[in-house]
């Protein structure tokens, strides 16, 4: 629940085990304030759905958008609001590619490197805003990336 830093999931509980360790080693533990308004939110059928189709049309419209620039390849995420393309093709690694879109285009991202090595080459973008907000950087990407991708 952005904002709330608080979140949970389903899995298998070999990796439950494995993501408490990581967490209990990070200390990262929501407060009291927090669990209450996650549980109430929780309860609200209609929010979480709501949440859930507006987080969804958004992503499709910034996927959809990031496709039209050539060299960009992105899949798009299934469980977060964040996404997550792949600009290896343009950039000599992803910390350029942050950089370049930061100063070209006014949009901050992250290397993706810094989220293990999985992430090399790619740029983490938090969709979880305005679709008006997310309509106009994925537009400003685009239109840095292509100058990229044609010089």
């Amino acid at each position: 629940m952005s904002g709330l830093r608080i979140g949970y999931v389903f899995a298998e509980k070999g990796l439950a085990k494995r993501m408490r360790e990581e967490n209990a080693a990070v200390v990262i533990h929501p407060g009291t304030i927090e669990q209450i308004g996650a549980a109430a939110a929780l309860k609200c059928d209609s929010y979480v759905d709501s949440l859930r189709d507006y987080l969804q049309k958004v992503r499709d419209r910034l996927v959809a958008k990031l496709r039209e620039a050539t060299g960009v390849e992105i899949r798009p995420p299934e469980g977060t609001f964040f996404a997550f393309p792949d600009l290896s093709s343009l950039f000599e690694n992803d910390k350029e590619a942050a950089d370049y879109l930061l100063k070209e285009a006014g949009v901050l991202v992250y290397a993706g490197s810094g989220f293990g090595k999985g992430g090399t080459g790619h740029v983490r973008m938090n969709f979880c805003s305005p679709l008006s907000i997310i309509e106009e950087a994925a537009d400003r990407m685009v239109k840095a990336l292509s100058k990229r991708s044609t010089s």
